[in-house]
């Protein structure tokens, strides 16, 4: 359960971090940053997706139990995903919102029981996905091993 309390924690975190952000969509509509747990949620139909962008998805990639405290840690991913307006700037676009995460966690490793630990890898698509373009981000977090029953409430 203690990924999945990161996991949400760092969803409200990223709203928070970049609440102030717009892209266009594709009839030239501002819109804030959608973030979602693990995956996009089930479309129904083709071509529904573009309602997501821009987004960001907070994936639990891996993770490790130990009795060591200083062992117990969780792989994070962070995949953000920008609708290209034609201004040709979307590698721009998607460091700007990387690098404002970057800069939360690196500036404040905590995220309550999380810390972040080592590195933050980063990377960005090529043009192959127009008029989509996306980045990712990928961290790591020590956690403890046991949480608080107030803390399962809600999982389920």
């Amino acid at each position: 359960m203690t990924p999945l309390i990161l996991q949400k924690q760092l969803c409200d975190e990223i709203k928070k971090v970049v609440s102030d952000f717009t892209f266009s969509d594709l009839e030239g509509n501002q819109r804030k940053v959608n973030v979602f747990p693990q995956t996009l949620p089930l479309k129904e139909s083709d071509g529904e997706e573009e309602q997501f962008y821009p987004y960001c998805i907070v994936m639990l990639d891996e993770g490790r139990v130990s009795d060591s405290f200083d062992k117990n840690e969780t792989r994070v991913i962070l995949q953000f995903g920008i609708l290209d307006d034609l201004k040709m700037q979307e590698h721009m676009d998607l460091m700007v919102i990387m690098e404002r995460v970057m800069q939360r966690f690196m500036e404040n490793r905590q995220l309550e029981n999380f810390w972040r630990k080592g590195d933050i890898n980063w990377a960005l698509t090529g043009e192959e996905y127009y008029p989509f373009s996306y980045g990712i981000l990928e961290m790591i977090f020590q956690h403890p091993t046991r949480i608080t029953a107030s803390q399962e409430e809600g999982f389920c």
